[in-house]
């Protein structure tokens, strides 16, 4: 036995203080009062009921002694070794999503930190304890800890994920343990089944209870072949992981309070049963498909399809004094809200209030056979045939190239019988590669696509900024990049008018692409599942973005600096995306589902430590001896109030 705090003996000098008091404190008061017989009687009634005596005194000054001398000791914090006791301990906590269900009022992850916190409890002190938890991604909270409460408090601070991830990396880094020191005893406390263990102790937390779940979810938009309206299939399974069950599956639409429909199907246990609802409609916001019967795991009773392009409408300025062509196109393939501007109205009007910063911001500006002195910023440039060269617009204008004044030009004409012969140039499609031009081309087969007559067109000197689309005899025609404002920049040499271009199906679809380039949906999709990445694209103009996690958890905002910011989506539910372009807020909603591999607990195989356990274990410590330090104390203090209470009835 040692001490750890030795001055606490000096907490014995307290035993012949006690003494001293024992024999100079007052044995009896005498205190003199008129007699009568009615006094004497009560006062010889009194002495028999008086339970001081010498012997009982002795016995009190034995005992506060011997209780001053346990305090001492106990201050002093004896230390009792306990030979070959102490052990290593290796915990893998298993922190996934299937540890969320819940059975008898706690999840799995609250009795799995309880059994770990329970092992730490009844061991040796001097053990040594490390924990390696499965979760987003697999880590050590702790090891080579020796403090039982230090211990404890980690464990506490710890909170389930909605991951999937495996336990391999685990057992890889409990193994190394294990290599370290032989005699570490493994405990991997889980709700997942496996089969043979080699050096590591399976604590099962799983319990048991009903668990359902809708997977294989997806809908589809459709038109009615009769009536040619717009109809949206829902689909998705139904299955019950522990029973055979009755199941009733309800069909929500835009957040409704009330179901759209409901079904009720009649499941077998681990086979899926498909559902579908239909609905009709031409656009949606949100729709859901819930299971409405309760169970222990109701994270993954429901998914929710959100509409992607909800709010990606565009604002768009068009600048023209001929706006038929460009206006029929971006009315037809490009989802804006247009405003169109003459020329002489945007130089006069528009363009002073821009400059005093007074004037509407526009996420597309369309500048059609003009050329504004000063490229707005902020947003996407369009110009159609611009015939100057324009500042930061990475291009320079040369001259106009026209295919009646051009007298080498011997092609695309023919003999009219004495009328004028009308001469045009060809351009043809860069053949794509990829990046860029692979997307701006994309359902363009360049190979087969119709060359497309240009009769005028401007030549430029143009930067590496920019891919050519569309070019003739190296000449480019239309191409796309980023300007010196680092905005989007679209630029056409020839004016629609002065070619064929707007009889083509082709130029329908490149203008489509364009403006998905200009301006992509905010999201690509809002389906994901618990631990996938979130790509959002960075439109021209945003300024910020802001995720908010179905839990309410601060969110790191997201960052703008690039074409497309990326997080991980570490919980299951609904998230709200809320992005500010050109100072306006757009949300946005997306749904990530619980993956079905942590939605019903199954066996997932062997696991192992290799190597021989080492029965080498060092010597413990036994020093939990607070209890009794109370226990003393509480005898003292009740001895001394005894003694007290005699004093005052003797008086």
């Amino acid at each position: 036995m040692s001490f750890a705090y030795p001055l606490g003996l000096l907490g014995l000098l307290g035993i012949p203080v006690l003494i001293l008091i024992y024999i100079i404190k007052s044995k009896y008061t005498e205190q003199i009062i008129p007699s009568t017989y009615l006094w004497e009687l009560s006062e010889k009634f009194l002495k028999r009921k008086r339970p001081i005596s010498k012997v009982a005194g002795i016995i009190s000054l034995i005992l506060q002694i011997l209780i001053v001398l346990a305090i001492s000791l106990i201050i002093a914090h004896p230390v009792f070794t306990l030979p070959n006791s102490a052990r290593d301990y290796c915990f893998i906590l298993d922190g996934t999503g299937s540890m969320r269900a819940e059975a008898g009022g706690s999840t799995r992850f609250d009795r799995a930190k309880s059994e770990i916190k329970s092992l730490i409890g009844s061991s040796h002190g001097g053990s040594n304890y490390a924990l390696v938890f499965i979760g987003d991604t697999t880590y050590s909270v702790f090891e080579g800890i020796n403090n039982k409460d230090a211990a404890n408090a980690l464990i506490d601070g710890l909170d389930c994920t909605w991951s999937s991830t495996d336990c391999v990396e685990a057992v890889e880094m409990a193994q190394k343990y294990f290599d370290d020191m032989p005699s570490t005893t493994i405990y991997l406390v889980t709700d997942k089944a496996y089969g043979e263990t080699e050096n590591i102790t399976v604590i099962d937390v799983s319990g048991s209870g009903e668990n359902y779940a809708v997977t294989d979810y997806s809908y589809v938009k459709k038109f009615d072949a009769l009536s040619g309206a717009a109809v949206y299939s829902v689909t998705g399974s139904l299955i019950s992981y522990n029973s055979d069950a009755v199941l009733t599956a309800e069909f929500y639409v835009d957040g409704g309070e009330q179901p759209h429909d409901t079904r009720t199907v009649s499941v077998k246990k681990l086979e899926k049963t498909e559902i579908e609802f239909i609905y009709q409609a031409q656009d949606f916001s949100s729709m859901e498909l819930r299971i409405k019967n309760a169970d222990g795991f109701m994270q993954d009773n429901s998914a929710i399809f959100y509409e992607t392009k909800a709010g990606d409408t565009l604002p768009t300025l068009l600048v023209s004094d001929s706006p038929f062509y460009l206006r029929s196109m971006l009315t037809a393939v490009c989802n804006t809200e247009l405003k169109v501007m003459t020329t002489e109205y945007f130089e006069q009007e528009y363009f002073v209030a821009y400059k005093k910063g007074e004037a509407e911001l526009y996420g597309l500006y369309v500048f059609d056979c003009y050329a504004p002195a000063e490229l707005p910023k902020g947003g996407t440039v369009w110009l159609f045939n611009p015939t100057q060269s324009i500042p930061k617009s990475g291009f320079s204008f040369q001259t106009v190239v026209d295919a009646d004044e051009d007298k080498n030009l011997d092609m695309g004409g023919s003999d009219t019988g004495g009328q004028d012969v009308k001469y045009f140039y060809e351009a043809e499609y860069e053949k794509p590669a990829a990046g860029l031009s692979e997307m701006l081309l994309k359902d363009i087969n360049v190979q087969t696509a119709k060359k497309v007559a240009v009769k005028k067109y401007s030549k430029y000197a143009v930067s590496s900024n920019f891919t050519t689309l569309l070019s003739y005899n190296k000449n480019p025609l239309i191409f796309a990049g980023t300007n010196e404002n680092n905005d989007k920049q679209v630029v056409v040499s020839f004016a629609i008018s002065d070619s064929n271009y707007a009889l083509d199906l082709n130029y329908l679809i490149l203008m489509r692409n364009l403006f998905n380039y200009s301006s992509p949906a905010v999201l690509d999709k809002t389906m994901y599942t618990a631990g996938d990445t979130l790509s959002v694209n960075v439109l021209s103009g945003c300024t910020a973005m802001v995720l908010r996690a179905p839990s309410g958890k601060p969110v790191p905002p997201l960052s703008t600096a690039s074409a497309v910011a990326q997080t991980q989506l570490t919980e299951a539910g609904t998230y709200t995306l809320t992005v500010t372009i050109n100072g306006e807020e757009r949300v946005y909603s997306l749904f990530a589902g619980v993956a079905e591999s942590e939605s019903y607990s199954v066996a997932t195989g062997n696991i192992a430590v290799s190597g021989t356990p080492s029965n080498e274990y060092s010597d413990g410590y036994y020093d939990d001896i607070l209890i009794y330090l109370i226990i003393l104390a509480v005898f003292f203090m009740a001895d001394w109030g005894v003694y007290c209470y005699e004093q005052y009835q003797l008086r």
